[in-house]
């Protein structure tokens, strides 16, 4: 299990010649990051007195925060399986007719799970997002630069995942699949970098 690893052990398996674990690990690593990081300001902002009335919502971002950082790192190891995946699919014997349909039934199969992989990604890292941005103003203000990384880290994340989207997609035949994901990944990255902007400047603005 890659996250069974130390870091050193991660980065050196991640800098060998293995093509796996790769960018789709990485960018749910980077939003398994972000959220820690929520998690992180949430914990130091609750039990103090000048947040008080903020007690309640503090505490409801940091369950989010935890159970996103979880389903995040999950997928760190589900995209080097699913990648593994389509590599043994590719390997599967063609020297049939039979044996050529079912290679082919195989590979698309194992890139649609390869593609719904980062596709989650994107989509826990917009919810990432969304919980910076509710964490802006109801959070220590000593932290709000961890607030800015948390939202970095995802938008990096989403950033990552959809590239990966669009490799495994552009490698399917099944048109309306690939129509479908196409259209919402694309959707997903645009109302994250609108998200992105506005917690940046909040965060810059917290700071000066």
């Amino acid at each position: 299990m890659l996250l069974e690893k130390s870091i050193y052990d991660f980065l050196e398996e991640l800098g060998s010649k293995s093509p796996a674990p790769g960018g789709g690990s990485v960018a749910a690593l980077s939003g398994a990051n972000g959220a820690h990081l929520i998690s992180m300001v949430c914990n130091l902002t609750l039990g103090k007195k000048k947040y008080v009335e903020y007690e309640s919502e503090v505490s409801g971002i940091l369950e989010k925060a935890k159970k996103l950082g979880n389903q995040l790192a999950e997928l760190v190891q589900r995209d080097t399986d699913v990648f593994l995946s389509v590599r043994d699919a590719f390997t599967l014997p063609n020297d049939s007719m039979d044996e050529r349909i079912e290679k082919q039934e195989a590979i698309e199969e194992a890139l649609k799970d390869a593609t719904l992989v980062p596709f989650s990604v994107m989509e826990l890292s917009l919810e990432g997002l969304n919980l910076c941005d509710e964490a802006i103003g109801k959070t220590n203000t000593n932290a709000i630069s961890d607030l800015g990384s948390a939202a970095a880290n995802f938008e990096a994340s989403l950033k990552s995942a959809y590239l990966n989207v669009l490799i495994n997609l552009k490698e399917l035949s099944d048109k309306n699949f690939v129509s479908e994901y196409g259209m919402r990944s694309a959707e997903l990255l645009k109302i994250s970098e609108e998200a992105y902007d506005r917690i940046y400047k909040q965060v810059l603005i917290g700071i000066q």
